[in-house]
């Protein structure tokens, strides 16, 4: 496993597409040099590329793991900060969840893992479908306010 962070779940709204961005580098233990992964291996290879994981709790006390892939294009620069880009939906399981991390991992052992500049966001360009804010009912007074 690699840097793990708590999460505010009460701040998530359900339906919601949520970002997920961050600048990583990867570094080899033994050397400290830079290690250079394949965006195209699965985390099982020794070569697979970071994987942000959600790790959340729910009511009833289980806990579940979400996966999810860097989504940026291009390859990993091994001497360069790279974009790590992923979007997720607050589905159920995220909207009830009691508490909640994340942490980034799955890169083999001995490399480790440097992020900077994390920052999860709300992708405004996808609206959630008749959210109260969307509908306007019929009793509503609109009020125009002009500055001059």
């Amino acid at each position: 496993m690699g840097p793990r962070h708590e999460l505010a779940m009460n701040c998530f709204t359900g339906g919601m597409m949520y970002k997920f961005e961050a600048k990583m580098k990867l570094i080899d233990d033994a050397t400290g040099e830079a290690f250079e992964c394949d965006k195209t291996k699965q985390w099982i290879d020794d070569l697979a590329c970071p994987l942000l994981t959600f790790q959340v709790s729910l009511p009833d006390g289980t806990k579940r793991w979400l996966y999810y892939n860097n989504k940026t294009k291009g390859k990993w620069q091994k001497n360069m900060w790279n974009f790590f880009q992923s979007s997720f939906r607050i589905d159920e399981t995220l909207a009830t969840a009691t508490e909640g991390s994340f942490y980034i991992e799955r890169v083999k052992a001995g490399v480790s893992i440097v992020i900077d500049e994390v920052v999860i966001s709300r992708d405004c360009s996808v609206l959630v479908p008749n959210w109260d804010a969307e509908v306007r009912h019929s009793n509503d007074i609109s009020i125009d306010y002009f500055l001059s």
